[in-house]
């Protein structure tokens, strides 16, 4: 991510976001945001569009040069910026914004002005006025404290003015003591090394109808020497006002690409242009926690120097400057590594294992290190590095054994389209790339084996360092899960039970390494705790395959008892299959619940392969067995078969299921298309059948013995105690016959017998 919310830094590798951070500042701080990408162009390359074929010229340009690009090729360049309105980007027919129709969002931004003054060796000055509204208890707590992000010895940040307006229309001051800097958070998913820092401003009397103010300045050194380029995403609040300026010398063209955004004629002034764009938005942004990322489909603006993606990796590779010289330690480790490999592909995958089970992942971001990596011996010697770090470790260990390799910059979340101009701020990530084999390698993923991606690196668009190609990773991998569950019911309710699973592709390393660091006499109590989250109580024994190897598929046992698992007597309900009810439910319930989408979603492709057999003790019958299901449409196939043979008393249940896209984003008319066919699969992945145990023979109940008792009553009173004694042996009944209970997790019902 952006190393600073502030001031355009941008680093490589920022994996843990500080979470201090709240999730709506960083686009309400427009000095340097993430980049919307625009996947609304997949036919649109920013690398072969041609350079000396601006849309428009800026008003600085000689008459002579063209003024525009033919109406007939819209989308052939990213804009100049110029009196025109900047070249749109257009909005992909499965984008259709979501908002919200009364104006009633929790925060509106009433007022939000961007000035960055450009020098010609890429440094600025950055000044941000910003004006927003609460319109909620909530809208206050969103917008403070506010924080504002830079980096120390490259940054830095002056707070002009800064009070709130309560809704009576009074000012209040922020005091001193109510601004303090302190570091940025580092508990995100690995340790961070930065000199990031956070400006924390705690606005006073700041209620419902209140308004928040602040007026901030941002000095930035250049990461680029001699060019420049910013990235912003549109607030996901109502915009009622935005300006936003950028002031270079003249002779530095300024490339733009935008959605939402309008461009101004630019001013000459003094030997600078003075470049502007405006916008609004009357509704608040409402998105689904599993749609692809904001920048992706939201309104953005993208500015830069750099004419297309070349101009770009060759200016990053003038930054990285002569690679340096072969490491004896690093060359006798990858010979001694792959001495007995037959080919480069298995040298490439030996390597790459090392490298992702030995250098630990530490984001590192001081200074140049932010872009730079540190030399592949340091790594070495260290043990840690970032994503840049590991790559070029990997490169020198390649390069010691003759394998060609290149770097690829990307987005860690996954960005499916590069806008069309390239932007310093837009890259956060670097992996590996193997032409000769078109491998490519993610080696901050120590759960990924060689050969497959992250989930969220599937179809993703990058720049290759070498020749500042742009290129698309892999859309989807191979994944399979295979389970054969048995069950052996014992008289009294309990079971034994053999648990057998197989993963292979993508979910064999992936499960492998999720057990790998656990000490062997710790697995037990995996298994008992996944079968806890199952909702069932289990006392087992955990086997697994080598988990010292890195690739091929992995298999692991389970054998025990499930004590308890169905009441001694009655009928009780039995979900047997918890396996693919935790593997699939989640995905089947997205596609059902959320059916209603109006913007892509992430759609991974899996398959999984189960069995269940399930024994019954003498004298038990089966109450319920649910009925076969067969769903067949495009991107998913399932069948399930429920089958019973009462001469051995054993119920077999057999599931197949297969999800598969031809890439790693759908859209909305496919989860339309999907809701109703993901529906009955997610019922029928809640189906259960029933178990009915014999009855127990009542205990015997003794005689009372009553005492005498003078009179006349004696007689009825024992009556009374042996009415007591009889109640208390039979079970209660409840309406219709049936009791509910849930013992270990497991629905039940116990029905009276007669």
């Amino acid at each position: 991510m952006v190393g600073g919310a502030l001031g355009l830094h941008a680093a490589l590798c920022f994996a843990a976001q500080p979470t201090a951070q709240r999730a709506a500042e960083p686009v309400a701080q427009p000095v340097a945001q993430p980049v919307a990408q625009p996947v609304a162009q997949p036919a649109a390359q920013p690398v072969a569009q041609p350079v000396a074929q601006p849309v428009a010229q800026p008003v600085a340009q000689p008459a002579a040069q063209p003024a525009a690009q033919p109406a007939a090729q819209p989308a052939a360049s990213p804009a100049v910026v110029a009196s025109a309105v900047v070249h749109p980007n257009p909005v992909h027919p499965n984008l259709v914004q979501s908002g919200d129709a009364s104006d009633r969002a929790s925060v509106v931004i009433e007022r939000l002005d961007t000035t960055k003054v450009v020098q010609r060796d890429g440094s600025l000055v950055a000044t941000v006025e910003r004006m927003q509204r609460a319109n909620s208890v909530l809208g206050a707590a969103e917008i403070s404290p506010l924080y504002l992000g830079y980096e120390t010895g490259l940054a830095t940040l002056a707070v002009l003015a800064a009070y709130t307006v309560d809704s009576q229309g009074k000012r209040h001051d922020v005091p001193p003591t109510a601004m303090r800097d302190i570091s940025a958070d580092t508990t995100g998913s690995a340790p961070i090394f930065n000199n990031v820092r956070q400006r924390v401003v705690l606005f006073p009397y700041l209620t419902t109808g209140g308004r928040q103010v602040i007026r901030y300045r941002v000095d930035l050194q250049p990461q680029l020497p001699g060019t420049f380029s910013d990235a912003m995403s549109a607030p996901v609040w109502p915009v009622m006002e935005s300006r936003i300026v950028y002031d270079l010398p003249s002779d530095m063209r300024l490339y733009a690409d935008a959605r939402g955004y309008e461009a101004v004629p630019p001013v000459e002034h003094d030997g600078r242009t003075r470049y502007g764009f405006t916008y609004r938005r009357d509704s608040a942004r409402q998105r689904l926690a599993d749609t692809v990322q904001a920048p992706n489909v939201g309104d953005y603006l993208i500015v830069s120097t750099f004419p297309d993606y070349a101009a770009f990796a060759a200016a990053y590779r003038a930054l990285l400057g002569a690679p340096p010289a072969p490491d004896p330690a690093v060359v006798a480790l990858a010979r001694t590594l792959t001495a007995h490999d037959a080919d480069d592909h298995a040298r490439a995958a030996t390597l790459y294992d090392w490298v992702r089970s030995h250098i630990r992942y530490v984001a590192i971001h001081l200074g140049r290190s932010d872009l730079v990596p540190r030399a592949p011996v340091d790594v070495l010697r260290d043990g840690y590095g970032d994503c840049k770090d590991v790559v070029g470790l990997y490169g020198a260990l390649l390069d010691a054994v003759g394998i060609r390799h290149d770097a690829v910059l990307l987005r860690a979340e996954g960005a499916a389209q590069l806008p069309r101009v390239p932007a310093l701020a837009f890259f956060d990530h670097v992996i590996a790339y193997l032409p000769d084999s078109g491998t490519y390698a993610d080696l901050t993923g120590s759960a990924v084996g060689f050969g497959y991606l992250p989930p969220q690196l599937l179809g993703a668009a990058g720049v290759r360092v070498g020749d500042g190609a742009v290129v698309h990773l892999p859309a989807r991998q191979e994944s399979m899960t295979r389970s054969r569950f048995e069950i052996d019911l014992q008289p009294g309710g309990d079971a034994k039970f053999a648990l057998r699973l197989e993963w292979d592709g993508y979910a064999s390393e992936f499960q492998r390494s999720a057990i790998r660091n656990v000490p062997a006499a710790s697995r037990p109590s995996l298994a008992n705790a996944w079968f806890a989250e199952n909702g069932i109580q289990a006392v087992a024994t955990f086997d697994t395959s080598d988990v010292a190897l890195m690739r091929g598929a992995f298999q692991a046992a389970m054998h025990g008892a499930l004590p308890g698992l169905v009441l001694p007597a009655g009928n009780t309900e039995i979900r047997p299959d918890a396996v693919v009810q935790a593997s699939l439910a989640p995905t089947m319930a997205s596609l059902t619940i959320r059916a209603v989408r109006t913007e892509p979603f992430r759609c991974l492709s899996d398959a999984l392969r189960s069995s269940v057999r399930i024994v019954l003790p003498e004298g038990a019958t089966l109450a319920y067995l649910p009925d076969d299901v067969s769903v067949h449409v495009p991107h998913l196939d399932y069948a399930s078969r429920y089958r019973y043979d009462a001469a051995r008393r054993m119920v077999e249940i057999a599931r197949d299921v297969s999800l598969h896209f031809d890439g790693s984003i759908c859209s909305p008319a496919q989860a339309r298309a999907l809701a109703q066919p993901a529906n009955v699969v997610r019922h029928d992945l809640e189906a259960h059948v029933v178990v009915r145990m014999p009855p127990r023979a009542p205990p015997p109940v003794a005689e009372p013995v009553a005492e005498p008792v003078a009179g006349a009553g004696a007689e009825p009173v024992a009556e009374a105690v042996d009415a007591r004694t009889r109640s208390a042996a039979e079970p209660r009944r409840r309406q219709g016959g049936t009791t509910d209970a849930r013992m270990t997790g497991v629905q039940a019902t116990a029905e009276e017998e007669r």
